[in-house]
């Protein structure tokens, strides 16, 4: 029979690689020399809140399809 009060080990979140670090995206956007206004943009169409924090692979791709996106074509 079963223990029912077991609790399953599979919930453990894996631990990040060294090359997926991660960073705020004010400062991913700092470094990339992007305005305000186009990460306030950024933000917006990725549903990205204050505080934020992916990887730099993340942001380059995310930015790169914002940049690249249909006009007024919404969430990216």
């Amino acid at each position: 029979m079963k223990n029912k009060n077991r609790r399953p080990t599979a919930m453990v979140a894996p631990k990040p690689e060294a090359a997926e670090t991660l960073h705020p995206v004010t400062e991913l956007a700092e470094l990339s020399g992007l305005s305000r206004a186009h990460l306030a943009g950024l933000c917006r169409a990725k549903g990205w809140a204050e505080g934020k924090q992916v990887t730099a692979a993340e942001f380059t791709s995310a930015m790169d399809a914002f940049e690249n996106r249909p006009m007024g074509g919404g969430r990216i």
